[in-house]
């Protein structure tokens, strides 16, 4: 009967240990999966092409499945600057080519690479970020004409907002100061529906909402391509928070699963263990009856004693147990609420953080209108006065450089190169004639584009 308990004892502590290791490693893996996830932090780095002064993140892990942990390649990982060359110089694997090449593309050279020179069994996952873009250049009557870097969704308004906005000269006529507001209040226009967006965003996670549901001011801008890219953006990030927010709340779910089924074959345990006590008490109370008869011995009441002593302390160690699944039970409900209510709560501390940014946006807004339209009712008292503002982008194409056509929602690109030109037409009591921007803004296009090439 010993032999018996012991036996069915032990089953039951290895399903337990064996149960345990099952929930550390799938939990292990599910983190792994997430860490080793390349991060993009641009839908445009997909499509983009790297070069000369690029600076970008790389990050090599790999997962160790019989530790069930990730492993990081610190010698690897770090930023990089794609010199004038077009290579990154990496630790371990020397020069890599990455101009002309995406950043999965150089990702998978590295990898390649990794695996040759060390000779590793397992291919390591190598994740690249673009840090910082390649400058654009601004020529013209701008504020600030130069190079700037780059950022994703540029457009020409938002390039010459950035250069500072239009020049002011001696001889300039109020148009400019109109064409200037005009782009500020685009931009913050702009500015407003990202919040808007992202508003609607926080709200649906706060609600638990299947869907992101956007306002009419949103929607009634959605053929605006930064528009729709701020709302495509919006969906993914909703989209991808609520699949990590399930998948962890999975794992809670899994691991009660887990250590319910562990308190059920413990009780069922410990009912087995106390039939075999209440046994073991019968047959005593009869060997006692027989020892007062004098027709037993001693050494068979002491053997009963024993094994009556053993089975007590088998239940015991099973309803310490039991107490130890229950308090990890209540543990996993307790672990799965802190992670709901502090999801909850940084979402509405990031709503509290877009109103007020909303609300300060709505202001400028209201100033820039204000300003706009003092600006227009004096330009429409000067009918004499009239201007045309033009622009055009120098880029490389193909290994050649053409000057293409744009206009203010142009996108512009990095090493773009653009083009500002203000015409203004025959003033008849001023006798000006037409003149362009570079000229009236002291520029010499062709020798400064040279220079900045």
């Amino acid at each position: 009967m010993n032999k018996h308990t012991g036996c069915m004892e032990g089953s039951i502590k290895r399903n337990v240990h064996a149960r345990r290791n099952f929930f550390a490693a799938a939990s292990s893996l599910l983190i792994a999966l997430m860490v080793m996830l390349p991060q993009s932090s641009h839908a445009l780095d997909g499509d983009y092409r790297l070069g000369a002064g690029d600076k970008t993140r790389v990050r090599a892990s790999e997962w160790r499945a019989s530790q069930a942990q990730v492993y990081e390649w610190d010698a690897i990982s770090g930023e990089y600057t794609i010199n004038s060359s077009g290579f990154m110089s990496l630790p371990l694997i020397g020069d890599v080519k990455a101009a002309g090449k995406s950043t999965s593309e150089v990702a998978d050279i590295i990898a390649d690479g990794l695996v040759k020179k060390i000779g590793t069994v397992k291919r390591p996952e190598i994740a690249i970020e673009i840090t910082q873009y390649r400058p654009f250049y601004i020529l013209g009557p701008v504020t600030r004409p130069g190079d700037y870097p780059f950022r994703p969704n540029l457009t020409v308004l938002q390039a010459v907002g950035v250069a500072g906005g239009f020049r002011r000269t001696s001889d300039e006529r109020p148009e400019r100061e109109s064409i200037s507001s005009e782009g500020d209040l685009n931009v913050l226009q702009l500015t407003l529906s990202s919040y808007l967006t992202r508003l609607a965003r926080l709200n649906a996670e706060l609600s638990d909402a299947k869907d992101v549901t956007f306002p009419p001011e949103v929607n009634a801008q959605a053929s605006n391509p930064i528009v729709r890219d701020f709302i495509k953006q919006q969906v993914n990030i909703f989209q991808s928070r609520k699949e990590s927010m399930r998948s962890q709340l999975k794992s809670y779910e899994a691991l009660k699963v887990l250590l319910n089924q562990e308190v059920t074959s413990l009780n069922e345990r410990s009912q087995s263990q106390q039939r075999q006590i209440d046994l073991a008490k019968r047959e005593r109370d009869a060997v006692d009856t027989l020892m007062n008869k004098g027709l037993t011995v001693n050494a068979r009441q002491s053997t009963l004693e024993q094994q009556l002593a053993q089975f007590e302390s088998s239940k015991l160690d099973i309803s310490t147990s039991i107490l130890r699944a229950q308090q990890e039970l209540s543990k996993a409900d307790r672990d799965s609420l802190e992670l709901r209510n502090k999801f909850k709560n940084e979402v509405s501390d990031e709503i509290h953080d877009v109103s007020l940014k909303m609300q300060e946006t709505k202001e400028k807004i209201t100033t820039a209108q204000a300003l706009l339209s003092d600006t227009d009712g004096y330009i429409s008292k000067s009918s004499d006065r009239n201007a045309r503002t033009s622009y055009t982008i120098v880029r490389k194409v193909d290994g050649k450089v053409q000057e293409l056509a744009a206009d203010e929602g142009t996108a512009v690109f990095p090493e773009d190169v653009v083009r500002v030109r203000i015409n203004r037409k025959v003033d008849a009591e001023g006798g000006r004639t037409e003149l362009g921007s570079e000229q009236a803004a002291g520029q010499l296009p062709g020798s400064q584009l040279k220079s900045i090439r």
